[in-house]
């Protein structure tokens, strides 16, 4: 006999099949990249030993260079997958500087398969042994002569099935084979015909990067698969391009400066529907966007309508379209029907401005029936997402799922219509970042397929529903120290970050010269402290959820910050060491904390309960009923050092819609002084920082110029900023020590790439 040992390890519910590649929860497949699969088996054979970086990186990226963000970014996904211990702790723990650690109480288990490959006869019985599995595994128990007489005497038939055993084994073996055979094959088509793609597509995928710059801003494949299309950004200029997956053959189709939202290939594959419109005018609402096709092989862009505010999404039969179209000043959104020429355009249906469809993309079903598209909803007071489906003939609008969501990205229908894709986050995200999903139709029921896959700038789907592209973002960056005198001339400290949130995570400095600030580094987004190079990291907090923008009182007795522990985010106080918290605000849309110099009280910006406008709020920094400050749309609020002021991006008083940097009255949110050079355009979440200085007669604030980020300094006297810093690198969060003589800043770049994603079970 031929002995086949399996190798798998088991940990806190999970099993990892080492020959078969295969991590399993239960009976569930859990997707896992390579790589991480890669670097799990090197954490399991090392547990409970520190496995340095550097024998992870030449483990597993053998004669390959890679840099620790990219082993970060897989540790970070190992620990979504993993969660955490019964102990509470996460299963991978960071040892700063040093590398990685393996925690959890592991099991390993060799499992031998027997095969027989020879019939030897017990001498004492003259009979085959005969092998029972589900025992110990490599047992054999063997079945005496005496044991099968008992069993089969008092049944005449099965002494007659024994007799026939006894005198032609092989015929019976062929038979019993046949029989196997024959119901392995009928139970594996009842399957096919029975089972629906929602059921079981992308339950085992295999993730392959399809470009390496980090500048791709959209993304779409071709029905066939063979194809991909996508924008490539470089400064001011934007480039659609046309690339074949096989030979990577690239043809360079448009190249503008204006911004390209949306891509679509038509269904025979002859042409790319874009929709661009000029970057920087008023507010994205604002934009005059247009739609242009082009042939897929290049030639000249023939513009096709006006006024179109997402990517377009056509019927199977490429007689038909769907477009979203928002008006702000009619107080409108709509679904536009039109030929594929923009010609015959009607309204299927409509919704207020405020719950609006969403731009970013939506889908028309397979059978022409229905069209899902992203939503912003207000049911009993609160405001989210969701994915709605449109009846196409008659406009009726359902709920796809009960499931809420803080944002739903571009959505795609499975083939056979059972399902619908897309990338969502929800209210408890522990990173603030998205994953892909897999919802049902119509049952609602629904499965992430993805981890650390953000799927931001684009999703798009092969027509057998077999390969999915999208775009995985990541901010690659250093902390950075310098003086304020000269601070483009900084010193990197010895703290590398790969964050996949975009969002601004917040930094600061204490009254002792502590740095505080928030990261991922151990799975979820958590506290931190360390000294200004780098050393002595401490988490402050450990909570399944996601902790950021952190502060510290004055007095160094209470710890700020925004957290979604309790569903939604909110403003939260607790001690310095991360005990005893209190949740100190209770609304919608809570954003940018900040605390009085007297440490009483937070001020920060939340919506009312019947409305997404944000105001500025106090509340007092030991708990009790919040006091809002003025009745105008109000971002980034932050009090100034002396407690008088309150800076803040604010609509200018010349045209509303535009924002402007603005300085209030702390006390009535009056209008002091804004500032008609400081604008924004990109609202709430990634718009600039802004810090104060000691005196509050100057703010710092990040403003971009061709398309990096730096610091610049507003004088309360002057008309205009001036630049700081002149990175090529842009600059997401900085932070001015309380003595005002030192900056620390997260300097980096952003990576967007394009990601192929494949189901490995797909099915004919």
């Amino acid at each position: 006999m031929i002995v086949k040992t399996n190798r798998f390890y088991r940990f806190n519910g999970f099993q990892l099949e080492v020959d078969e590649r295969l991590l399993k929860q239960g009976a569930e497949i859990i997707p896992i990249t390579s790589k991480a699969f890669d670097i799990l088996i090197v954490l399991l054979e090392n547990r409970g030993k520190i496995v340095e970086k550097e024998t992870l990186l030449n483990r597993v990226w053998a004669d390959t260079f890679i840099s620790e963000a990219t082993l970060a970014q897989n540790i970070l996904t190992l620990r979504r997958i993993l969660g955490k211990g019964t102990n509470g702790k996460k299963i991978i723990e960071t040892v700063p500087r040093f590398g990685y650690r393996f925690i959890a109480e592991v099991s390993e288990i060799s499992n031998n398969d027997i095969v027989q490959t020879e019939r030897h006869l017990n001498e004492e019985t003259n009979r085959e042994p005969k092998l029972i599995y589900g025992e110990a595994p490599g047992v054999e128990k063997r079945e005496t002569s005496i044991d099968s007489h008992r069993k089969n005497s008092s049944n005449p038939f099965l002494q007659f099935i024994s007799t026939t055993i006894g005198q032609n084994k092989l015929t019976f073996t062929i038979l019993i084979i046949l029989i196997s055979i024959g119901g392995i094959f009928g139970a594996w088509q009842f399957l096919l015909n029975s089972s629906t793609m929602a059921s079981h597509q992308f339950e085992k995928i295999q993730l392959t990067k399809l470009t390496v710059n980090g500048k791709i801003a959209r993304v779409a494949i071709s029905p066939s698969g063979k194809y991909l299309s996508y924008v490539e950004t470089n400064g001011e200029e934007n480039t659609l391009f046309l690339k074949q997956i096989a030979t990577e053959t690239l043809i360079k189709l448009v190249a503008t400066r204006s911004s390209i939202i949306g891509i679509t290939f038509s269904p025979n594959e002859d042409y790319i529907y874009f929709v661009s419109h000029l970057k920087n005018e008023s507010l994205p609402t604002a934009a005059k966007k247009t739609l242009s096709k082009i042939p897929m092989l290049g030639g000249i862009p023939n513009q096709i309508a006006e006024n179109i505010d997402s990517p377009v999404a056509f019927s199977a039969d490429y007689r038909q379209m769907v477009f979203v179209r928002n008006s702000f000043t009619e107080n409108e959104s709509a679904l536009i029907i039109a030929n594929p020429d923009g010609k015959n355009e009607r309204k299927l249906t409509t919704r207020q401005f405020r719950e609006r469809f969403m731009t970013d993309g939506l889908s028309w079903s397979p059978d022409g029936k229905s069209i899902v598209c992203p939503v912003r909803t207000n049911k009993n007071g609160q405001f989210f997402m969701e994915a709605l489906v449109v009846n196409a003939e008659n406009g009726e609008q359902k709920s796809l799922t009960e499931k809420k969501w803080n944002w739903v990205g571009q959505t795609t229908w499975l083939k056979d219509g059972s399902g619908v894709i897309f990338p969502a986050y929800g209210e408890h995200s522990q990173t603030l970042t998205d994953e892909i999903w897999l919802v049902s139709f119509p049952s609602g029921e629904s499965r992430q397929i993805t981890n650390g896959i953000s799927g931001y700038f684009g999703l798009g789907s092969t027509a057998d529903s077999n390969q999915l592209v999208t775009i995985k973002s990541d901010l690659l960056t250093n902390l950075w120290t310098a003086p304020i005198e000269n601070p483009g001339q900084g010193k990197k400290i010895n703290q590398k970050l790969a964050e996949s949130s975009l969002l601004n995570l917040g930094i600061s400095w204490t009254s002792d010269g502590k740095i505080l600030y928030s990261s991922e580094q151990n799975g979820n987004i958590d506290v931190w402290s360390m000294d200004t190079d780098g050393t002595d990291q401490k988490q402050i907090t450990s909570e399944p959820s996601a902790e950021f923008v952190p502060q510290l009182s004055s007095d160094g007795k209470y710890l700020v910050f925004l957290s979604n522990r309790e569903g939604k985010l909110d403003v939260w106080r607790s001690k310095a060491d991360g005990s005893e918290m209190l949740r100190l605000s209770n609304a919608k849309n809570v954003t940018s904390p900040s605390i009085s110099p007297d440490g009483k009280w937070v001020f920060y910006s939340a919506s009312t309960e019947n409305s997404l406008t944000p105001f500025v709020w106090k509340v007092s920094i030991d708990g009790g009923e919040p006091i809002q400050i003025n009745s105008t749309q109000t971002y980034k609020p932050q009090i100034s050092p002396d407690g008088n002021s309150i800076v803040c991006y604010y609509p200018s008083a010349a045209q509303p819609r535009i924002l402007q940097l603005t300085i209030l009255s702390a006390q009535d949110g009056k209008v002091i002084k804004q500032f008609s050079d400081t604008e924004i355009q990109v609202i709430p979440d990634l718009s600039p920082s802004i810090v104060w200085t000691p005196d509050s007669k100057t703010v710092l604030l990040t403003k971009e110029k061709n398309g990096v980020l730096n610091i610049w300094r507003q004088d309360l006297i002057e008309t205009s900023p001036k630049q700081m810093t002149n990175s090529d690198e842009s600059i997401f969060r900085f932070a001015l020590s309380p003595d005002g003589k030192k900056l620390i800043y997260e300097k980096g770049v952003q990576v967007n790439d394009i990601v192929l994603i494949k189901d490995l079970l797909a099915r004919p």
